[in-house]
């Protein structure tokens, strides 16, 4: 379902009863500061996209569909992200482009992660939790201040990011710095 770039300002709360088999939901490009819970809990959502909004937070919920493999909330205004939501599938997650400034615990245990995108925001630290996510092959961290701390010092960041972060061997790494 596509209501991309559409001016919308909210969501009503029951859309997602309203929606029960969509499977794909794009939302970027609007003026949205808040989405309903209903959204995250829909039974068959592969994918969501709510990028390029003004999002300042989630719903904090205990479970997220089971079915959500890719969630996009690039370019929005999120400082945290909720919990720990049990249930969850995630294999894509971009959160870069926000007002990050550590590495939301909840990522850690996003065990089917495959690919993350940290970048751009004011991260300093990468968590030692993260080696845990041994499905992770692509870790976007462009624009982090670790980063560029690491490569003035001249770590290697394929095995080290930061002090005893120890992440993935078939991790592919972004990095510029």
């Amino acid at each position: 379902l596509r209501l991309d770039h559409n001016k919308l300002w909210t969501i009503p709360c029951d859309l997602g009863s309203a929606l029960p088999q969509v499977t794909k939901l794009e939302l970027q490009f609007n003026h949205l500061e808040a989405i309903p819970a209903s959204l995250l809990e829909l039974p068959y959502l592969r994918e969501l996209n709510l990028s390029h909004n003004k999002l300042t937070d989630l719903p904090s919920l205990p479970h997220w569909s089971s079915s959500l493999t890719t969630l996009d909330l690039s370019h929005n205004n999120l400082s945290t992200l909720p919990g720990h939501p049990d249930a969850c599938s995630l294999e894509v997650l971009n959160v870069s482009h926000n007002k990050l400034d550590v590495v939301p615990q909840c990522i850690c245990s996003f065990l089917t992660l495959c690919t993350l995108d940290l970048s751009y925001n004011s991260i300093a630290v990468i968590p030692e939790e993260m080696g845990i996510l041994r499905n992770l092959t692509t870790l976007n961290l462009n624009g982090l201040s670790c980063v560029k701390r690491a490569m003035a010092e001249g770590e290697v960041l394929t095995k080290r990011v930061d002090e005893g972060t120890e992440l993935p061997r078939n991790i592919f790494l972004h990095t510029s710095g």
